[in-house]
């Protein structure tokens, strides 16, 4: 079965969004799933159920919360962008840290 992250979102769309979950996981957070009309996941910690809810829209904003459930902050996602996929986040320590894999995924693609 294909999802529309596989469909639609590009290759280069797909390593920086899967490299920008699995950070977010791995740093033990949960992440809510907004597509501009009604969230279609909310706070999962599963990177299967996060990622087939992507590219459903033009975007998506990843909403970020702790193991407490206290709101860490957000990443807006802009489909067809390419390696400029990340167009905005909350702009504290704790969300660009959890950026900066995925950053740096997006500089390696752009450079080739």
């Amino acid at each position: 079965m294909t999802t529309t992250f596989q469909a639609y979102a590009s290759s280069q769309e797909r390593m920086i969004t899967t490299r920008l979950v699995s950070d977010i996981l791995a740093a033990g957070h949960v992440v809510s799933v907004n597509d501009g009309e009604e969230f279609t996941v909310k706070r999962s910690a599963d990177k299967a159920t996060i990622l087939d809810a992507l590219a459903t829209t033009d975007s998506d904003t990843l909403v970020i919360r702790d193991a407490s459930g206290e709101r860490v902050g957000f990443v807006l996602l802009i489909w067809g962008n390419g390696t400029d996929l990340i167009s905005d986040c909350s702009d504290n320590e704790a969300t660009l840290a959890l950026c900066k894999g995925a950053d740096s995924v997006a500089k390696m693609l752009a450079s080739r």
